[in-house]
């Protein structure tokens, strides 16, 4: 007894150790998967800006997979939308169709109902023309009759005179007797078969008429019929589909609504954010920029002052030597123009006395013109010779004329456009020099004031300037063609004018001069040779002389037209060019004042921005700030959840096997105490 108690207290000490043991590394392994959890929620905390960093980056992939996904469904949504603005377009055009359709079946109805009339009208026509064709067969099977009785009646007397008579040859009486019976029976037979054929004819007219116009009315009726069906299916299907499309499209715009909303409020949270750094990065950069830049103009307009400074400086120096040239000339032009007035008055004392001298001359050739008709043929011989080498002289003249007055105009056309291209460069490059100073000087107070604004804006104004001066150069350019083109022709028709003019005058006193010598000519020579002869050479040169007068006159007149006309088309030029400087200024205080405009736009659309940025970074902070606390108080209750789970697996555990441990004890102790027990007894 006392050994087997011994043993059976080992073997339950040992039983006890072991489920000791097993129960310890159980819970130490827990409590070691606990610490682990606990250690993991002490770090997530240090760790949660690294993790929040990897989930934003996470986040933000998806929502750039999200853009994209609902870029391209936006797509989809807006081809679809296309295809529906499509479909409603051939709806309108098939309503259209529909209508038109419509109207064409109106239109065919009342063509049928003219056709219908028509026809009604062709069969009263016919059947007057009918009738009128019976009457006239009527009439004329009447007139036969009435001739076929005639003729029986004039038979019968002729029958019976010749009965009366008793002609001895009756057989060829007899013979045409029977050739006229039988005449009179065809005769009536085709009477018979006419009226036959012509009640036949009216009663086959009359049906075919009748078949034709019941068939038109029934293919009429038929057609009508077929398509006013046709309409009506096409009205129904075209209202189905209408249905169906309309439904479609409002589950598309109720679908494409929620996603809009959706996507609108999942991109705002994101945007913000995005455009926040975005915008700083931009700004720090532009600044520096727009400070390298600005340091670069200040640089480049003293540069351009000191170069224009020296270029009005030579240009005032070019503009006064052109001035005094121009003085010069115009002082040696009045000069030269005293001189020949001068010279003009001078020739016209000399052509009175020389007319004086022609007329007491002719009285004294009248006188001898009985004393020279023995010397007529000489004078007249040496007349035509005389006459001739004036013809040469005067060619010569002519030609020396005018190739004097080509060169005196070639010289002063080149004078005159050197002086003008002068003046035209000296005016441009003031104009030029203005410009520019003044806007640098725009420019400069333009930068000064907006160093605070974005680049952006600056960007666009040069863009919208450029264009515009673009746009002011090219339509300076093409008033300056204009001018020119004016120019060219003006001087045209001037030359044209002038030339025509002047060789018309020419022309004219040349041959007026020319009969008049004649006649001298003629009536002076039967009067004395010499004094003839010089009188007539005299007065030639004198005419000669007044001739070139009378030409350089005209250029003169000339010159001073000309001379107006270029005052005048320099007047008009200025005017123009005021005009254009005019439309600039306008131009330009209408950009500064839109450009004006929308940087104050642009500002307050900044501030906005600043401001909504400002509130969604609090925001941001905020819900940042919630959600830990939501996160840390979730980790903690769920930390206490599980401990309390796992203490009370553990403890039902331990309990269970603890019973049946215990259990299977006393049925093994109560086994050894029976067999004990049977062994003692």
């Amino acid at each position: 007894m006392p050994a087997q108690s011994f043993e059976y207290k080992s073997y339950v000490t040992s039983n006890e150790s072991r489920h000791d043991q097993d129960i310890h590394y159980k819970m130490s392994k827990k409590i070691a998967q606990l610490t682990k959890v606990v250690c993991m929620l002490n770090t997530r905390s240090e760790d949660y800006v690294d993790l929040f960093k990897q989930n934003s980056k996470i986040h933000e992939d998806e929502i750039c997979d999200l853009k994209n996904s609902y870029s391209s469904k936006i797509r989809d949504l807006e081809k679809k939308l296309e295809k529906e603005r499509d479909s409603s377009c051939t709806v309108l055009l098939l309503g259209k169709c529909i209508d038109e359709k419509q109207q064409k079946i109106i239109e065919m109805e009342s063509e049928y109902d003219k056709l219908i009339n028509e026809y009604q009208l062709k069969e009263e026509m016919m059947k007057m023309k009918h009738n009128t064709e019976i009457i006239n067969l009527q009439q004329t099977l009447v007139e036969y009759k009435e001739k076929y009785d005639k003729e029986l009646s004039e038979v019968k007397q002729f029958a019976e005179q010749w009965k009366s008579h008793q002609c001895p040859n009756i057989e060829r009486i007899s013979s045409e007797k029977l050739q006229l019976e039988a005449k009179l029976k065809n005769l009536e037979e085709k009477y018979s078969l006419l009226e036959l054929d012509k009640e036949s004819k009216i009663k086959d007219l009359i049906e075919s008429y009748e078949c034709k116009i019941q068939e038109t009315i029934k293919f009429i009726k038929d057609e009508k019929t077929k398509k006013e069906n046709e309409l009506l299916t096409i009205n129904k299907n075209l209202l189905n589909d209408l249905k169906t499309q309309q439904h479609i499209y409002e589950q598309s715009v109720i679908r494409n609504n929620e996603e809009k909303d959706e996507l609108v409020n999942s991109v705002k949270s994101t945007t913000e954010k995005n455009l926040t750094d975005y915008w700083q990065n931009m700004l720090n950069q532009e600044r520096d920029e727009f400070q390298t830049e600005l340091s670069k103009l200040h640089k480049s307009n003293e540069e351009i002052k000191y170069n224009l400074e020296n270029q009005i400086q030579s240009l005032k120096s070019q503009y006064d030597q052109l001035k005094s040239e121009f003085t010069n000339y115009q002082t040696k032009s009045k000069s030269d123009c005293e001189k020949l007035r001068r010279k003009i008055g001078d020739l016209q004392i000399i052509e009175e006395n020389l007319k004086r001298e022609l007329n007491t001359k002719d009285e004294k050739l009248i006188n001898l013109e009985k004393a020279g008709n023995a010397k007529y043929f000489q004078l007249r011989k040496e007349c035509d010779e005389l006459l001739e080498k004036i013809k040469t002289t005067e060619d010569q003249i002519e030609l020396k004329n005018e190739i004097q007055m080509n060169k005196q105009k070639v010289i002063l056309a080149s004078k005159y456009e050197d002086m003008r291209s002068k003046l035209k460069e000296t005016q441009k490059l003031l104009k030029t020099s203005q410009n520019e100073v003044q806007s640098l000087k725009n420019q400069l107070s333009l930068q000064q004031s907006n160093l605070i604004n974005l680049k952006e804006i600056f960007t666009s104004k040069l863009k919208n300037a450029r264009q515009l001066s673009v746009g002011y150069l090219s339509y300076i350019e093409e008033m300056k063609r204009e001018l020119l083109h004016i120019n060219k022709l003006i001087r045209q028709e001037m030359k044209t004018k002038y030339e025509c003019y002047y060789q018309c005058l020419l022309a004219q006193k040349t041959a007026d001069l020319r009969k008049t010598l004649y006649t001298e000519i003629e009536q002076k020579v039967n009067k004395d040779k010499e004094i003839s002869i010089k009188s007539v050479t005299s007065v030639k040169q004198n005419e000669i002389d007044h001739l070139q007068q009378v030409n350089n006159e005209l250029k003169l007149k000339l010159t001073r037209q000309y001379k107006e006309y270029e005052n005048e088309v320099t007047k008009i030029k200025r005017q123009a060019e005021e005009a254009l400087n005019k439309e600039k200024l306008i131009n330009e205080v209408a950009l500064r004042e839109s450009l004006e405009n929308q940087l104050v736009k642009s500002s307050a659309e900044i501030e906005q921005l600043k401001n909504n940025y400002e509130v969604l970074s609090k925001q941001a902070k905020l819900e940042k700030s919630s959600r830990f606390t939501d996160l840390v108080a979730e980790l903690d209750r769920k930390w206490s959840e599980t401990v309390g789970r796992e203490c009370a697996r553990v403890r039902g555990e331990t309990c269970m096997k603890l019973e049946l441990d215990y259990k299977v004890k006393l049925e093994e102790i109560r086994r050894r105490y029976d067999h004990d027990s049977e062994d003692f007894i």
